[in-house]
């Protein structure tokens, strides 16, 4: 914590020092694309959330709540036994009730499906189902499909925890008739236990709980998070179930866009997940979000730059050529 307030102090220190001239030379490609592309709009976005209701959402949040339609939840989860009895007790503290959960033990080795029988003993809610391999993520999700018989799908990870309106907040979204998908906003749960931690906490403020505020906005979302994500009954059947190889969030985000549908984001609805502590563990992670942008956003769906393709969409080439300038091309430009 205190080597936060020094990197702080010594930054405010830095900007006192020098001059507009200097603060110009270094900081001008903040200026001129992070400002003009992040900062303003994201700032406009956050302001007209924060102080604006739509009476739509609301409604259909009172409906929900009376009318209690069943709900899917499944969680895929490897090793995780140590963390999936609290985020079965967060599901549990939610003020939407009418759940089914669905429990896919991806060949655990660490006793994850038997706690989670002995949990379904006092949660009739809960069905655990196990693998008997390690077949991926995406793998249990496919597998967990075809035993849904919920209205909605609500698809989570194995170690997060919610505030008890998260799941009527995310539900909300579908009030608009257009959205197939809806994005949980994530934040940090072990923000403190360094500065890695605590950073990543900031980056998924701004990149998350208001970034995607402006994305969804501007019709240009392309993920919905695996950690925390809604979608109506039948898409994900629609295109075939998720496919395993790249099992990723991105690719069921931008096969939902192109069978038309819009993707939203509920800011309200609220999850907490651990962050990597190490800064090895972190350039893993990231460099796994970076083969994914290439291999699903630049590869595999490259048709949503072609505008002679029959599915061409001006939403999706937008999206798809932010992530490519902003996430991909800035970060080579970066090295030289």
């Amino acid at each position: 914590m205190d080597s936060i307030f020094y990197y702080l102090e010594e930054a405010i220190r830095f900007l006192s020092i020098i001059s507009w001239e200097e603060f110009l030379a270094i900081f001008w490609p903040f200026l001129l694309f992070d400002c003009t592309r992040y900062l303003i709009p994201n700032a406009i976005m956050l302001m007209k959330s924060r102080w604006t209701t739509s009476p739509e959402e609301e409604a259909f949040g009172r409906s929900l709540l009376e009318q209690q339609p069943l709900v899917s939840v499944i969680i895929p989860g490897y090793n995780e036994a140590r963390a999936i009895p609290k985020t079965i007790a967060s599901i549990q503290e939610q003020t939407y009730k009418n759940l089914e959960i669905i429990v896919v033990d991806d060949g655990s080795t660490d006793g994850m499906f038997e706690i989670c029988r002995q949990l379904a003993q006092t949660e009739p809610r809960l069905r655990p189902f196990r693998m008997d391999e390690r077949m991926g993520k995406y793998s249990g999700v496919n597998f967990a499909l075809q035993f849904c018989q919920g209205e909605y799908l609500i698809l989570i990870d194995a170690e997060c925890s919610f505030n008890r309106d998260a799941f009527v907040e995310i539900l909300k979204k579908f009030a608009d008739p257009e959205i197939g998908a809806v994005s949980g906003n994530l934040r940090v749960r072990n923000r403190w236990t360094n500065l890695i931690t605590a950073l990543q906490d900031i980056e998924y403020l701004f990149t998350i709980s208001v970034g995607r505020i402006t994305q969804s906005w501007w019709n240009i979302l392309f993920i919905v998070s695996g950690g925390f994500g809604a979608y109506r009954k039948g898409i994900l059947e629609q295109f075939g179930g998720c496919d395993v190889t790249p099992s990723e969030d991105f690719d069921n985000t931008i096969k939902t866009r192109k069978l038309g549908w819009k993707i939203g984001f509920a800011r309200k609805a609220l999850c907490l997940t651990d962050a990597p502590t190490s800064v090895f563990n972190l350039i893993r992670q990231r460099l796994r979000w970076d083969d994914t942008l290439i291999s699903i956003t630049i590869r595999k769906h490259k048709s949503i730059y072609d505008p002679f393709d029959a599915g061409f969409n001006w939403s999706n080439f937008l999206g798809g050529l932010d992530y490519i300038i902003f996430d991909f091309l800035f970060n080579v430009i970066f090295l030289f």
